[in-house]
């Protein structure tokens, strides 16, 4: 646990160890402000999170949802429902 100056409060810090490549281990470090979870549950919920923002990614690049660059609401607004009209026919 440490205590995080810019957030005013204390995480739970936890550093994973990879050693596929032993002679070149590799370390992720997670936080979180819930300083109650164990460090097997937080590394879980960042393999979930991760998970679903994998899906979230290739839904939007596959189906078009990203190739609209226009600000204008309207614009976006149509794009949407275009996209969504395509993705649920």
């Amino acid at each position: 646990m440490l205590y995080q100056v810019s957030l005013k409060r204390r995480l739970r810090v936890v550093v994973v160890v990879s050693y596929e490549d032993p002679s070149k281990p590799r370390y992720i470090v997670l936080a979180s402000t819930d300083t109650e979870l164990e460090a097997g549950e937080l590394y879980q919920l960042y393999r979930a999170r991760f998970q679903i923002e994998f899906i979230f990614r290739d839904a939007k690049q596959f189906t078009g949802l990203s190739d609209c660059q226009s600000r204008n609401q309207q614009a976006l607004d149509f794009h949407f429902n275009a996209w969504l009209t395509s993705v649920l026919s």
